[in-house]
Formats: C-alpha cells, structure tokens, sequence
C-alpha cells in the first residue's frame, strides 16, 4: 500500500499532506511515470540477499588499506550535511565492498540496484522517512560492517550488511513515529478527494483508507 501511494504522488494523482492525510489531485501531464519501476522496498530486499553475501565473501581478503578506504567514506558520509553528498558517499561504500570481489558481472547487478535508488520514487521515500535520526542510524550501520569486514569475519560481515539493509527497509516501511509528520502513519487515514485540480466532493465524501 504504501509504495502504491508513494508512486501515486511521484505520478501527480495524490498529495500527501502532512497532518491532514492524503489528497486525490489531478497529474501536470510533467510527472514521472513508475509503472515499470522496481518498487523502492523490494530493491533493498534484494539488497539485502546479494550484498550480504558479498559481504562475507569480501571479508577475508579484506586489507588495512580497504578499511582505510572505508573509513574516509564514513567520515565523508558523516561530514556531508547536503543529502545528495550523503547519498553519494554511502553509494561509493557500497560499491567499494562489491568491487573487492573484482567481477564485473556481479559489479554491474549492484550498480543497478544502486541506480534504482536514485528512481523518483525512491528519493520520494527518502523526502518522507528520512531525517537527522535516521542518517545517524545509517552512519552506525555502515561502522558496523566496516568492523566486521576488519576482523575479516564473512559470517559478522553478512550479518552487519543484512542488519543495515533490512533496518533501511524497515525505517522505509515500517517506522510509525513518522507517520503523524508524512501522512503514512498506522491505523486508518483519510483519503480526501476534495483535493487540488479536483471537482466538489460529490457522494463518496471521504473515503478512509487502513494501512
């Protein structure tokens, strides 16, 4: 539901208001079409599978000088207020890790799901569900798994990468204290269509929508 109601306002047709709940609007004809996009959850579930286990492949061949590299990345990703050279320098950890295993097959499949992050929608996730809280969270993850990757541990390095993914996920899906700020809270909602761009109210008044 709520990746539906996300695409829906990328696509123009709803206007999530916060504290007001979601408006049915009517599209600018400019908007994004999402219909043949992977749905921005199902992308970091998938994420989760394969980067987890390159994770742990990774791990033993890992070098002081790729911990090192992966240290700058953090505190680039901890100094970078702007949220595009955050998202730049978690993107360059990700890939770093992939590329240790030198195939470029399997480089490529994470650089597209990479790509898949930078989707309109997705981003229209971030805008909603992600704040101060949630980078210092991330910034955590990533320490995480750089310290198992440094103790060269796969089974550690698995755990850590698929612990940072499934909680990027669940921040995504899940968190109810963001829901009285988004819109997209727990329990039922109003679905208005007395929204922008729309004709009056008419019979269906307001339709209450539970997810």
């Amino acid at each position: 539901m709520r990746e539906a109601l996300i695409a829906l306002e990328v696509e123009g047709y709803v206007d999530v208001r916060p504290g007001s709940g979601i408006m049915v609007t009517t599209p600018n004809g400019g908007a994004p079409d999402c219909s043949g996009d992977e749905g921005a959850l199902e992308v970091l579930r998938v994420r989760s599978l394969i980067e987890g286990t390159i994770a742990a492949e990774a791990a033993p061949d890992m070098e002081q000088k790729d911990i090192a590299a992966l240290e700058q990345i953090l505190l680039a990703m901890e100094g970078e207020a702007a949220a595009p050279a955050r998202m730049a320098a978690d993107r360059q950890f990700h890939l770093y890790i992939a590329a240790k295993l030198q195939n470029k097959v399997l480089l490529r499949l994470v650089t597209g799901l990479l790509d898949q992050g930078e989707r309109p929608w997705a981003q229209q996730f971030a805008i909603h569900f992600d704040n101060a809280k949630t980078c210092t969270a991330v910034l955590a993850e990533h320490r995480d798994i750089v310290a198992a990757l440094a103790a060269r541990n796969p089974e550690q390095a698995c755990k850590a990468m698929r612990n940072h993914l499934q909680k990027a996920h669940d921040r995504w899906a899940l968190e109810p204290d963001r829901g009285a700020k988004t819109g997209f809270n727990d329990g039922s909602r109003r679905l208005s269509i007395d929204g922008d761009g729309v004709g009056p109210v008419g019979s269906l008044g307001l339709v209450r929508v539970p997810w």
